[in-house]
C-alpha cells in the first residue's frame, strides 16, 4: 500500500439478539398480550404477559372475554316421562355459556308434604356416553335408574356453573 492509498476498515456491529417475528425479543412479553417470545416462537403465555382489558387469563395462558352472564339451560327433557320402580330415565338439557362449562348436575329429589328428600346427585355430561346426544354438541345429560324407588312424583332440580363461576339453575317438577 503506497502512502497515497488509505484502507480504512470500520466495524460495525454490537449484540446480535434472537428476536420473535414480531420483534419481540427471546425471553419477553410481545406487545401483544398474551402472546411471549419463547425461543422464536410466539405463544400465548397470560400469567406472565397479562391479558387486554375486558378478558382474563385461562390454565392454557390464553385469554377469554370476561364472562359477566349465567349459562344457559334450555330443553330440559327426561324420557320416558313417567314409569314404574325400576325404570330407567334419561335427563337432558341444552346448556350453553361463552366461557365454558365448569359443571352441570341433576338433583332428584322427592317432595312430601313440606318435605323434600334428594334422592340422589348426577353428574351431567357433554361426552356421547350418557344419553346426551353426540359430545360437544351442548346437549348434557345422565341417566337415572329408579330401582328401589317408591311410587310417587319425583323433581329434577339442574345446577350449572360455568368457567367463571356463574350459577344457573333450573327445574322440572
Amino acid at each position: 500500500i503506497s502512502n497515497k492509498e488509505k484502507i480504512l476498515f470500520i466495524f460495525i456491529g454490537g449484540v446480535e439478539e434472537d428476536i420473535c417475528e414480531d420483534g419481540t425479543t427471546y425471553g419477553q412479553c410481545s406487545a401483544t398480550q398474551p402472546t411471549y417470545c419463547e425461543n422464536g416462537d410466539l405463544v400465548n403465555k397470560c400469567s406472565d404477559c397479562g391479558c387486554p382489558s375486558g378478558q382474563t387469563c385461562q390454565d392454557d395462558e390464553s385469554c377469554v372475554e370476561v364472562d359477566t352472564e349465567s349459562p344457559t339451560i334450555t330443553d330440559i327433557q327426561i324420557n320416558p316421562s313417567s314409569g314404574e320402580a325400576g325404570t330407567i330415565f334419561t335427563i337432558t338439557a341444552k346448556i350453553t355459556d361463552p366461557s365454558g362449562i365448569s359443571s352441570a348436575d341433576v338433583r332428584i329429589s322427592k317432595k312430601s308434604g313440606t318435605t323434600t328428600t334428594t334422592i340422589t346427585v348426577k353428574q351431567l355430561y357433554d361426552d356421547g356416553a350418557h344419553g346426551d346426544g353426540a359430545a360437544g354438541d351442548g346437549v348434557y345429560g345422565n341417566v337415572w335408574d329408579s330401582t328401589g324407588q317408591a311410587h310417587g312424583t319425583y323433581n329434577a332440580d339442574i345446577d350449572v356453573y360455568n368457567n367463571q363461576n356463574h350459577r344457573a339453575g333450573a327445574n322440572m317438577d
